[in-house]
């Protein structure tokens, strides 16, 4: 048994297996027609888009490192994780988080349509349309509006949700790979070595550790633990227990974390 860790025999193993992930994934997707579990249908399609992001996500960042790109990584990885979680957070909170979703998206387009009109932009005439917040959003006073208030928090602030998976040790991970998503001094000393107080140039970042290749992998599964039991015939159910027992846990449930207090029953 290899020992599982921040290494290169670790990385080699998750990335083979991640590969694998994202192949049966594909085959999947190409197989001539996806079964959904109709329970959970009005929820698949957005969590179907969310699993491509991851899977498309992970392959892009296979071809970067593969490339010998390392902090330039950074951004589809802070994705990768964001993506995954939001995946576990929408199956488990179910038609509440749906709405919120929605409304957040619909905020969001009516912030940009300001934008454009506050910059003078060339609006097409149907972006005119006044944009409402979605239907079945509970009002205040109505039971359920404590619920859609804490799940908006949850979707809008990283740090708020994984705390409600009690994984709060995950952010100190995002807010880490946010330092190198934006113009921070991070990103600029990623290409500086520094001896005392001599200062040298880069022309590659060094890189960091093989984190970002395991944990890929971990996302992956996690991704896939959502998807596999919503389409007919649990298609990765076989190699996602495989590549839990490769990184080292009993079963691919064991990745995926649990709401730390169950959300109140819905109307």
């Amino acid at each position: 048994m290899y020992e599982f860790g921040n290494n290169e025999q670790t990385a080699g193993r998750a990335r083979a297996l991640g590969v694998q992930l994202v192949k049966a994934a594909d085959e999947v997707i190409t197989s001539g027609g996806i079964v959904v579990d109709q329970d959970k249908e009005h929820l698949f399609y957005l969590l179907y888009g969310w699993w491509r992001m991851v899977n498309r996500s992970a392959a892009a960042l296979w071809l970067l490192d593969d490339a010998g790109y390392t902090v330039e990584s950074a951004p589809i990885v802070r994705n990768i994780l964001e993506h995954t979680y939001s995946m576990v957070w929408l199956h488990d909170a179910g038609d509440p988080a749906l709405t919120v979703v929605e409304v957040a998206a619909q905020e969001y387009r009516q912030k940009l349509l300001a934008n454009m009109r506050r910059t003078n932009w060339r609006i097409v005439r149907d972006a005119d349309i006044e944009i409402l917040p979605p239907v079945g959003v509970p009002a205040e006073g109505d039971p359920d509006h404590a619920i859609h208030v804490k799940l908006s928090g949850e979707f809008r602030m990283f740090d708020t949700l994984v705390v409600a998976y009690d994984r709060g040790d995950v952010y100190p991970v995002y807010r880490y790979l946010c330092s190198l998503s934006h113009a921070t001094a991070f990103t600029a000393n990623a290409y500086l070595e520094r001896d005392g107080e001599n200062i040298s140039a880069r022309g590659v970042a060094a890189r960091a550790g093989y984190a970002d290749v395991i944990w890929t992998t971990v996302s992956l599964t996690q991704a896939g633990v959502i998807m596999s039991p919503l389409i007919g015939g649990d298609p990765l159910k076989r190699l996602l227990n495989r590549a839990a027992a490769d990184l080292g846990v009993e079963a691919p449930s064991f990745l995926r974390d649990q709401r730390r207090a169950p959300l109140p029953a819905t109307a």
